[in-house]
């Protein structure tokens, strides 16, 4: 599990956005201001990126119509079959209700969504230079672990 102190996740968070500022066309106020721990900061969003992508569920519980969480007796269940059940019963005998109660995976870390990879950073800063192979190969390896192709 990767740990991260107030001053680390906000330190981080703000290079990320600065990140994506650059790659959107935005030049950064300091375009230099990360030289001296890119390699570092990017080797720890990638892990970070990594562990929410691979996170495993708990167990199941029950949400709401509005997608509040449903609190009762049987709420939560290690394998769903006793939440499916409830839901049926709360959906008056339907399993699959369309703006109904839903059975829904518990995680003690939010996953990341599957999304659609950004494409290569190939615009040509001297200043960026590392931060592109890095980037690049960032894209390769989250690519490579999750078995998705080109």
């Amino acid at each position: 599990m990767i740990t991260l102190t107030k001053e680390q996740r906000e330190e981080l968070t703000k290079f990320a956005r600065s990140a994506l500022n650059s790659l959107n066309g935005i030049e950064p106020e300091n375009p230099n201001q990360y030289d001296d721990c890119l390699s570092e900061y990017m080797q720890k969003l990638v892990e970070i990126a990594l562990e929410s992508l691979t996170v495993d569920h708990f167990g199941y519980g029950i949400s709401e119509p509005d997608g509040a969480i449903y609190l009762s007796e049987c709420c939560i269940d290690k394998y769903g079959s006793t939440v499916s059940d409830e839901v049926t019963a709360l959906n008056d005998g339907v399993t699959d209700l369309e703006g109904g109660y839903k059975v829904v995976q518990l995680f003690t870390a939010p996953p990341v969504p599957e999304i659609k990879l950004p494409p290569e950073f190939n615009e040509n800063h001297d200043s960026f230079n590392e931060f592109r192979r890095g980037w690049n190969g960032a894209i390769s390896e989250v690519k490579r672990t999750n078995g998705l192709g080109e």
